[in-house]
């Protein structure tokens, strides 16, 4: 509010001096023109539709792998692998990949739906792609995390649900990060949506590249890498 009132009183000043200026000066005045570069229609759709993306990403990313391990914990099949010749890193392996092939491939109809919405894209499909994978693998190695821990479908969805709000929040979807308080600002960084967010919003909106991306790039990177990490060590100690 304080922004839009300074702006009025700034354009009614230029009005009011406008209207003193005697019918004789024929010198040009400056006549200021905002310009919006990258929500001309001044809406929230395209940051929605964007959020929305990064939020399907995250909650599919969680809720798959956790619960196939646990159903194969209920049904008393994780039993029957572990006397199998099979190894942890492969049964690990075997329960991520087809959810991070599977996410991958909805970036493709995600893009159909964001061209129908009106939504740019005008970055580079294979940096999103790429990006997306980093993204999804902080995801998945959450709900990996999860699986291990739970024994069944509910714990796991309550646990999982446990984790992804505080991420969710601190995204920067529901609120904008500047107007938390500065240790939520802090503690936001470790939010893995509010990188990717700004991936999307840059490759999408502004056509961004890896040279403007890099430190969202990085931190994701990191933070996939944490968690993968953890979630591995949890995944192999229980194995």
């Amino acid at each position: 509010m304080s922004r839009r009132a300074r702006a009025y009183v700034i354009e009614q000043s230029a009005r009011f001096v406008e209207s003193r200026r005697p019918a004789g000066d024929r010198r040009a005045a400056v006549r200021p023109e905002v310009r919006v570069w990258y929500n001309p229609d001044l809406t929230n759709t395209r940051f929605m539709a964007l959020s929305m993306l990064a939020q399907a990403g995250l909650m599919l990313g969680v809720v798959l792998p956790a619960a196939a391990i646990v159903r194969e914990k209920q049904e008393g099949t994780i039993e029957q692998l572990r006397v199998t010749p099979i190894r942890a890193h492969e049964l690990f392996i075997a329960k991520i990949t087809p959810t991070l092939v599977i996410c991958t491939g909805a970036v493709f109809p995600a893009l159909v739906i964001m061209t129908l919405m009106g939504v740019p894209m005008r970055g580079d499909v294979f940096i999103l792609l790429i990006l997306t994978v980093v993204y999804l693998l902080s995801a998945v190695s959450l709900g990996t995390f999860v699986g291990a821990i739970t024994q069944t479908l509910q714990q796991a969805m309550l646990v999982g649900f446990f984790g992804l709000f505080p991420l969710l929040f601190l995204s920067g979807s529901i609120a904008p990060i500047e107007s938390m308080p500065p240790w939520l600002q802090t503690a936001s960084l470790a939010s893995p949506q509010r990188h990717y967010v700004e991936i999307v919003s840059g490759l999408f909106l502004k056509g961004a590249g890896l040279a403007e991306l890099w430190r969202q790039a990085l931190a994701l990177g990191a933070i996939s890498s944490a968690m993968f990490l953890s979630a591995w060590l949890v995944f192999r100690r229980r194995w």
